[in-house]
């Protein structure tokens, strides 16, 4: 991995991380063992694994004017980016000992909301009447590009395609 700190913009490189998305924070591995970095620390980190995925920060970020927390992955970088960002569901046990029904875990699940950004102001893509208003006059050539190339706006490969092609309108 590569995580770029906001002191000075240093630069680590090679160590193996892991994201704790629970803790909002980096697992670095060392050779002295396991360390957590903070997410204030981090400006970015990109995982290289079978894939390379880049996370920035996303305090750079507002979301309906507060700063938004977390780390965002860049699926789409351009003038508009896409974000994709990961948080946690927590589900309480709702097991009934009379019934002899329901779970006796608690269950973790991950859930994903996707993002774009205009300058440092962050969008949720909800629908795709929404998503091609905020394309401006583009708007009309993004859903013809959806409509001939069979694209949807509600997964992530979709948005990819539809944020690659408005960027290289711009």
């Amino acid at each position: 991995s590569t995580i770029t700190l906001y002191e000075n913009n240093q630069v680590m490189e090679g160590y193996l991380v892991r994201y704790n998305i629970y803790h909002n924070e980096l697992d670095v591995t060392t050779q002295n063992g396991e360390r957590a970095l903070e997410s204030s620390r981090i400006k970015s980190f990109v995982l290289r694994d079978s894939q390379t995925n880049m996370f920035v920060n996303a305090r750079d970020y507002n979301l309906d004017g507060v700063p938004f927390r977390g780390f965002l992955e860049l699926l789409v970088d351009g003038p508009t980016p896409l974000f994709k960002f990961t948080y946690l569901i927590i589900k309480n046990p709702d097991y009934q000992p009379a019934l002899n029904t329901g779970s006796r875990d608690t269950r973790i699940l991950k859930d994903d909301k996707f993002f774009y950004a205009n300058g440092k102001e962050l969008h949720e893509t909800k629908s795709k009447k929404k998503l091609l208003a905020s394309f401006g006059e583009k708007g009309n050539e993004v859903e013809k590009f959806m409509k001939v190339n069979y694209v949807s706006a509600s997964n992530q490969i979709g948005l990819t395609k539809i944020f690659t092609y408005y960027n290289s309108l711009q």
